[in-house]
């Protein structure tokens, strides 16, 4: 990231160096550079972070293409090269090494202290990395339970059944279990 504001601003890439490495509960890492750059990288990796709480319904491999493509960086490396400021094939690579820069931030689940700050999601919980677990066999379905199970489910469920519907109730399920289940006939009512 730093080495593409460095290519947009004209300064070399090479003044940036690692300052500090903790490796306590969480790694830290402190870097220096020119002040005006770090600046524009800590407004990139927040603008990557409100991007990933707006998509945050998503996978991180789902939505880091829709991230990196709607960075505001990318729009200001369109503007100079529509401008003449950058040739095709320097916007171009800009451009990539962007995206894969901006992919690798959200693929290794670093945070900076700005993305606690007002946040209503867990940054450490959002911008964890996906896990790559193997996973076993998918689990066999069971069959139904008997009759009489979904019966008892029904009577718990259904508070509006009364005595006698659940006595018919099971007087059917005994039938059914019993394979004497007939189609009923409805009766004549006197008129």
């Amino acid at each position: 990231m730093y080495s593409v504001f460095a290519t947009l601003e004209g300064h070399s890439d090479s003044d940036l160096s690692v300052l500090a490495c903790d490796s306590g509960s969480d790694k830290s890492f402190d870097f220096l550079g020119i002040a005006k750059l770090m600046e524009e990288v800590r407004k990139l990796v927040v603008a990557i972070w409100d991007r990933r709480v707006f998509f945050r319904h998503m996978h991180v491999s789902q939505c880091v293409g829709l991230i990196a493509e709607s960075l505001p960086v990318i729009e200001h490396i369109h503007k100079l090269k529509e401008s003449g400021a950058l040739g095709p094939e320097q916007a171009e690579l800009l451009k990539r090494r962007t995206i894969e820069s901006a992919t690798k931030f959200l693929e290794s689940g670093a945070i900076i202290a700005e993305m606690d700050v007002n946040a209503t999601q867990s940054p450490r919980m959002l911008m964890r990395p996906e896990p790559k677990l193997l996973t076993g066999p998918p689990a066999k379905s069971t069959p139904a339970g008997d009759l009489t199970e979904n019966a008892a489910i029904a009577e718990d469920t259904d508070p509006a059944m009364t005595e006698d519907e659940i006595s018919e109730l099971e007087r059917l399920v005994e039938k059914a279990k019993k394979g004497r289940l007939t189609k009923r006939t409805p009766k004549k009512r006197d008129a």
